[in-house]
């Protein structure tokens, strides 16, 4: 859902072969990509200009505008419904009920990476921008704003609930754990997400890891000078000491992740295979552990398939085995880095009296 990564639906061709379906929408990928697109209010403009794409799988074609358009041609109809707030209640209390009545997607036909490549589409931040007047950043090709504080944690609660769906879509399989589960498992995805996004973008739009950082889809911080974007009334008293820490806990984890990651230098399908990976090795609790340890495995046995499987066919490569030990290091430093984004969030919480009124957040990171 965060990163921009497109693999194309495989049933979409056969959409357009049949007539209209009144429950397409509960049960296809293309039903999620039209559901959001709707929602996010964006034009999606053709690709070419003639509204001639080929929407087969494998041409190569990317094109969202004539898939969205293909949607609205085979029958598939806007849902006249108002978006939710997510606050913490709202958002934990969907968690329990959405696991026994949702059967959104039709995943026979679907690879785990492939679900999470249809999954990680679009986010409505573009509100936030214009609601908060944020700075524009100069870039050649990408949308990139300099974004405050209170933005960024408006961002990460939309973030929250978009991950969630996310999450649900694409492990369907841990409907079976219990809800106490269900819970602790998102709760470490949502972290495990954030890390290996901010990661991606980052390095994918500014390269060189100097002056800025992604915090979310559209918004960045200031790495040098936190001050820019921390607002004067932030930390208290103690500010001078807040916005050191914000320099040593990024230096910390740009000296901790960057090495490995840089030198692993993955394609796009290694990062979503990363994120099922940090999954898998999360450090749970004993009980939780014990309970959840067949879907983990499980899982876990899914993603070397298919890694196996990208590697041989994708890649034409013979022996991948440098890539998956990559993979497992960088795996190991993102734990960490999520170990240190804990602390780090707990320790402004304590000292600084930050977040204090973020019980989502709290609920997520503490």
């Amino acid at each position: 859902m965060r990163m921009t990564v497109h693999v194309w639906c495989p049933v979409i061709a056969e959409f357009a072969q049949r007539p209209a379906d009144p429950c397409i929408s509960e049960r296809t990928a293309c039903a999620t990509f039209f559901k959001r697109a709707n929602q996010s209010g964006i034009i999606l403009p053709c690709r070419q200009g003639d509204r001639k794409c080929s929407l087969i799988r494998d041409s190569g074609s990317k094109c969202r505008g004539c898939r969205y358009a293909k949607c609205i041609e085979i029958g598939m109809v806007k849902e006249d419904k108002d978006v939710k707030e997510n606050n913490k209640e709202d958002f934990f209390s969907e968690i329990s009920t959405e696991f026994t009545k949702r059967d959104s997607v039709n995943i026979s036909e679907n690879s785990l990476l492939e679900r999470m490549a249809t999954e990680y589409a679009l986010l409505k931040e573009d509100e936030l921008v214009k609601l908060h007047n944020l700075e524009r950043i100069p870039h050649p090709t990408e949308q990139a704003y300099l974004t405050t504080h209170t933005t960024a944690l408006a961002a990460h609660n939309i973030a929250a609930a978009e991950i969630c769906e996310f999450f649900l879509t694409v492990f369907p399989s841990v409907k079976e754990l219990s809800h106490e589960d269900q819970r602790e498992l998102f709760r470490l995805h949502f972290l495990h997400f954030l890390i290996v996004d901010i990661a991606y973008r980052t390095n994918r739009v500014w390269g060189a890891w100097t002056k800025y950082s992604y915090c979310s889809v559209l918004m960045c911080t200031d790495i040098q000078q936190p001050e820019r974007w921390i607002g004067v009334n932030e930390g208290g008293p103690k500010r001078d000491e807040f916005l050191e820490s914000i320099r040593t806990y990024t230096d910390l984890q740009i000296r901790l992740i960057l090495p490995s990651y840089l030198n692993a230098n993955f394609c796009e399908m290694e990062h979503l295979a990363l994120i099922v990976l940090l999954l898998c090795e999360s450090d749970l609790p004993n009980g939780v552990a014990d309970r959840c340890h067949w879907f983990l495995e499980n899982l876990k046995k899914e993603i070397l398939e298919e890694l196996h499987h990208f590697y041989t066919y994708e890649m034409g490569l013979t022996n991948y085995s440098t890539r998956i030990g990559n993979l497992m290091t960088v795996c190991h430093t993102f734990r960490e880095g999520c170990m240190n984004f804990r602390e780090f969030f707990r320790m402004h919480v304590t000292l600084f009296d930050v977040y204090t009124t973020e019980t989502l957040m709290q609920e997520l990171l503490l």
